[in-house]
């Protein structure tokens, strides 16, 4: 990549969740028994995340499944984070996107950020290759020939919106060792005096965007209700994705 290119930043992003309809299980069979459509205003709020760049313009046309392979690598590293900073998995989560992937980005679940992925920024080497180890070493996936979805023990021990559908961890595998060497030979590597003390290193190139202070982001945030939901579906299919960086 040339030395201009941003491969990773963190700040203020918007997350929009709209749910636009549900559907009835059978207690018996989980069998789906009927879906209703249903009109609702989006739920919005500001908060805080961390993301980094997933080089689509390169390993579109040579990884295959490229998309599910991104999918599958922001879940192995909501799955690792708390290795590395205290938190869980409730507290962070990615974008579930699963069409036209150009970066994994991870952020706080609680409106206004609740510090987890400020602290995780500085870790980002480490979460990334940790995530790449989870998805090679995963013993429980090896045993299941031709199912790439991941399982209970690494891709889906985090909770999806989309429920787990479009993830390939031999995609994710071959995207994460390509962003680990990116990263590496980025000078991001240089921040481990600040890595050891717990402080985000800081990008002189790559980064996006300089974080901004937690006053600054509690009187961006809009004044909405918050409402707790899970996205559903589109009409037709249409594609949706609900986690945008406010530029």
């Amino acid at each position: 990549a040339a030395a201009t290119t941003a491969v990773a930043g963190n700040g203020v992003v918007t997350v929009k969740r709209t749910v636009h309809g549900y559907k009835k299980l059978s207690h018996v069979n989980r069998k789906e028994l009927s879906r209703t459509t249903i009109s609702l205003p989006p739920m919005e709020f500001d908060t805080y995340a961390l993301w980094i760049d997933a080089d689509a313009a390169y390993l579109k046309d040579v990884v295959f499944n490229f998309d599910g392979g991104v999918h599958a690598l922001s879940h192995a590293m909501v799955a690792v984070a708390p290795l590395f900073v205290s938190c869980t998995s409730s507290d962070i989560d990615c974008d579930h996107g699963r069409y036209d992937c150009t970066r994994i980005l991870i952020y706080d679940q609680r409106a206004g950020g609740s510090g987890v992925t400020a602290q995780l920024y500085g870790f980002l080497v480490q979460t990334l290759q940790a995530a790449v180890d989870l998805l090679e070493e995963c013993t429980s996936c090896y045993s299941i020939k031709g199912y790439d979805g991941g399982c209970p023990a690494c891709l889906q021990s985090v909770p999806c919106d989309n429920f787990h559908q479009d993830l390939s961890r031999s995609a994710g595998i071959l995207v994460g060792k390509h962003l680990c060497e990116r990263l590496e030979n980025s000078n991001l590597k240089s921040g481990k005096d600040q890595l050891k003390e717990g402080v985000p290193a800081k990008i002189d190139c790559p980064v996006q965007s300089e974080p901004r202070s937690t006053n600054d982001m509690q009187s961006s945030i809009k004044p909405k209700n918050i409402v707790i939901g899970r996205a559903s579906w589109m009409e037709n299919n249409e594609r949706a994705r609900w986690a945008e960086v406010d530029e």
